[in-house]
């Protein structure tokens, strides 16, 4: 008996054909621009920012080689005194 009322009230609420819900919201023909676009950031992103991320020794070297002849204390502006580190132990002042 429940079972025949249950059919008959899905029959009788049924939505209307085109109010009923999809069930894929995007198809096999959707889905692949989305994935194409996605593999496109990711490969303009990876020489930009990736790989640098991970490969600083190399930079490091380019940077020790275009350095190399510069004197900071000569190109400091104002005066200031050339960059030093701040958490490296200070030697202790004679009072």
């Amino acid at each position: 008996m429940v079972l025949l009322s249950t059919l008959i009230l899905q029959k009788k609420f049924e939505r209307p054909s085109d109010l009923k819900v999809k069930k894929r919201a995007f198809g096999a023909k959707g889905i692949l621009p989305i994935i194409g676009f996605t593999i496109a950031v990711v490969a303009a992103l990876y020489p930009i920012y990736i790989y640098p991320l991970y490969s600083t020794d190399y930079y490091k070297e380019i940077q020790k080689k275009t350095r190399r002849d510069i004197d900071q204390a000569a190109i400091q502006p104002g005066g200031m005194r050339v960059w030093s580190d701040p958490f490296k132990d200070q030697p202790e002042s004679p009072k």
